[in-house]
């Protein structure tokens, strides 16, 4: 982790997560991702609700190794030409009651965005 500034480092309720790539150890924004990468990022998904595509991150984390490398060419040709899709960007936001909260008052809820998991993956 000494390759983070002491600032990133430091920043609450941030899980940093090493970066694997076996051809060198500092990887530049213009670079593909590789499939190591990849399923590096998928075993850190987390059970969550799906967003508005209804996908499940369960699902992808079980993608065949074929399925992976056609996420794979999907995200590098986003990355490389510079595009997220949209339904990426959206987000629901749910109101979730708090414990021992008015419900009728609206500091009786804490937001939660509900977004895509091929977006927050990406």
């Amino acid at each position: 982790m000494e390759k983070y500034s002491p600032p990133f480092v430091e920043f609450e309720g941030v899980t940093l997560v090493p970066v694997a790539n076996s051809s060198t150890d500092l990887n530049t924004l213009e670079d593909d991702f590789t499939l190591e990468e990849l399923s590096l990022a998928v075993s850190y998904l987390k059970d969550v609700s799906p967003g508005k595509d209804k996908v499940h991150n369960i699902l992808l984390r079980k993608l065949s190794n074929k399925a992976q490398v056609v996420l794979l060419n999907i995200f590098n040709h986003l990355w490389n030409s510079n595009v997220i899709p949209s339904s990426w960007k959206e987000h629901s936001i749910v109101p979730i009651p708090k414990p021992n909260k008015d419900p009728h008052q609206t500091e009786g809820y804490r937001p939660v965005s509900i977004s895509s998991a091929k977006g927050k993956l990406f």
